[in-house]
């Protein structure tokens, strides 16, 4: 069972996941590799990597086998400690998550139990002012709240000349949502949206 997340600052590890049933005993082992990767912070855009996650976020055995390659200076973190951040975290996120689901019209009818449960859900998408969240006729699959920043409605129209004129139908600001019309209806996008600033 795992019990400790490791994060490694220096050296070599590699990591090998071997073919599900397979016995550690069985000596032809390295022919039951199913994936093999290995782990070098000095190659990584991250100053360190850490390993050991999804044992203890699942309460489950150890799903890989994490040899040394070289001589590793790896800081080790109590399974439970790494639960209390991951959980704390998570209460945090939700918390702020759900002041802004409060103040969304459309979801002001729901009990805080669903509320949650969309939260979990949710996922940040960071724009660029000028950059496009969706064009007109792309398929709906996304509904959209703004966090920060704010974005613009309008239609994409194709000139004479070839090039293509944004007609500003509105703007939105923090707080603001979009998209649930294409979600709801099951219709393509009606109008594009960009960011105006950084979102």
């Amino acid at each position: 069972m795992g019990s400790e997340y490791f994060v490694l600052a220096k050296g070599q590890v590699r990591v090998t996941v071997y073919q599900q049933g397979t016995d550690p005993a069985d000596p032809q082992l390295d022919e039951l590799v199913s994936f093999e990767k290995v782990l070098d912070p000095a190659t990584s855009e991250d100053k360190m990597i850490g390993f050991g996650e999804i044992a203890l976020l699942y309460n489950d055995k150890r799903t890989a086998s994490v040899t040394a390659i070289t001589d590793c200076e790896t800081w080790v973190l109590s399974g439970d400690v790494f639960k209390q951040i991951i959980a704390i975290n998570s209460i945090r996120r939700r918390n702020i998550s759900l002041e802004y689901l409060d103040k969304v019209e459309l979801f002001q009818n729901l009990e805080k139990y669903a509320k949650l449960k969309l939260i979990d859900g949710l996922k940040v998408l960071n724009m660029i002012a000028g950059e496009f969240v969706f064009h007109q006729g792309d398929k709906g699959d996304h509904f959209f709240i703004i966090e920060e920043g704010q974005v613009e409605c309008g239609a994409e129209v194709e000139n004479a000349d070839g090039t293509t004129s944004f007609n500003l139908v509105r703007s939105l600001k923090k707080g603001d949502h979009f998209g649930e019309v294409a979600l709801i209806n099951n219709v393509r996008r009606t109008l594009s949206v960009r960011a105006a600033a950084n979102c």
